[in-house]
């Protein structure tokens, strides 16, 4: 089998640094043929980013130059990351990504083989890395299973949905998911003296966190990503239900900037939808916003805010949806507003008084939300008619 061997780096200027600290990555990766690959840096602490480099493979061999005066974790993801759909759209198999860790100064060598549903590799250089390739190579097999039902049963809904072995499939992917879950949080359980510990703790849920937060080693929780964790346990602890809500400036779709505190008091409420256009459930309840937008417009300033999303897609959806609502694009990096609200999940409705008092914090797709408003306009309601 013919080797991948790439040479990668990205030079960040983003920061003011007086020392050069170079970077180094080599990736050796089998049965990768001539191919693309998304390069993607995300400082420690910060979202997703959006931002990447494509690399061009010629010849199996690519080279960069990386600066970096501060960890990194890095993901690639090759075009073979995607298997085409019966009707040709692209479907990502994540269990195919290539993930790892940088330092300033690291030397990192990746190897592995890349197959169908699954890329198998290993990365050394620091000890992140090492618990990472532990981590990895423990809960592949799970991980590829579920991506391999979740693609199966798509490409089988889009050829006949009413495909009577899709029921079976559903089944099967929820255990799968429910294993592969369940294995991280046992790898949490028997490591607690690994970073990567705090790394996999810190997408899980706030009852998780908080609960497998305290078994970790004191030396993790002191550790880049468990600080990270204690950041978000003390937003939590912050942002609830009687507290003051956090101020905010974001850009809206004709780029003007609009303050929160410059709304507040214009209206009875103002209720933030934290939503984004790759979102099913968000999107699933648009038509129920938009009803509840169009009734009570004249009491409520209705605010949506996207996250983790492109602005391309982000404008796309506000004008396929005719979402004629406030909307805000949660795109500034220094300043990610659904960290400052401590948001766990999409949507998330924050109901806030015209005092900026948090009145409601509402998580997925359900009536609690409009219940809660009814109870809070028909009390003003008949506060004011006392009046």
């Amino acid at each position: 089998m013919k080797n991948l061997i790439l040479f990668i780096g990205i030079i960040f200027l983003f920061y003011n640094c007086t020392k050069k600290n170079e970077t180094t990555v080599i990736i050796d990766i089998e049965n990768m043929k001539k191919d693309t690959a998304m390069f993607i840096l995300i400082p420690f602490g910060e979202k997703f980013s959006n931002k990447f480099k494509t690399v061009n493979i010629t010849d199996g061999k690519f080279k960069f130059d990386t600066l970096i005066n501060k960890p990194h974790l890095g993901i690639i993801i090759p075009n073979a990351y995607y298997k085409k759909l019966p009707n040709g759209d692209k479907y990502p198999i994540p269990s195919k990504s290539i993930n790892f860790f940088l330092y300033p100064n690291d030397k990192i060598q990746i190897k592995g083989e890349i197959k169908e549903y699954r890329t198998e590799f290993t990365v050394d250089g620091n000890i992140l890395n090492k618990q990472f390739s532990q981590y990895w190579s423990s809960n592949l097999d799970d991980f590829e299973n579920q991506c391999k039902l979740m693609f199966q049963g798509d490409s089988i809904s889009i050829i006949n949905p009413n495909d009577s072995s899709l029921i079976l499939i559903d089944r099967k992917i929820h255990d799968a998911t429910k294993m592969k879950n369940g294995n991280i949080i046992r790898f949490i359980k028997e490591n607690p003296d690994f970073e990567i510990s705090a790394f996999l703790l810190f997408d899980r849920s706030e009852e998780v966190i908080r609960e497998y937060y305290n078994n970790l080693s004191e030396n993790v929780k002191l550790s880049d990503y468990g600080k990270l964790l204690q950041n978000k346990i003390n937003t939590w602890n912050q942002i609830k239900i009687g507290s003051k809500a956090p101020v905010f400036e974001l850009i809206n779709i004709d780029n003007n900037k609009i303050r929160l505190h410059e709304i507040l008091g214009k209206r009875k409420f103002v209720v933030l939808d934290f939503w984004g256009s790759w979102c099913g459930p968000c999107m699933m309840e648009m038509p129920k916003m938009k009803e509840f937008h169009s009734q009570h417009k004249e009491q409520i300033e209705l605010i949506g805010i996207a996250c983790r999303d492109t602005k391309n897609n982000w404008i796309e959806a506000i004008k396929k949806h005719d979402l004629n609502w406030t909307q805000l694009f949660n795109g500034n990096e220094n300043q990610d507003i659904s960290v400052k609200y401590g948001i766990k999940g999409y949507p998330t409705k924050v109901i806030i008084n015209p005092n900026g008092t948090i009145e409601g914090i509402y998580l997925g797709v359900n009536d609690d939300f409009f219940i809660k408003m009814s109870e809070l306009l028909n009390k003003e309601k008949t506060t004011t008619n006392k009046v």
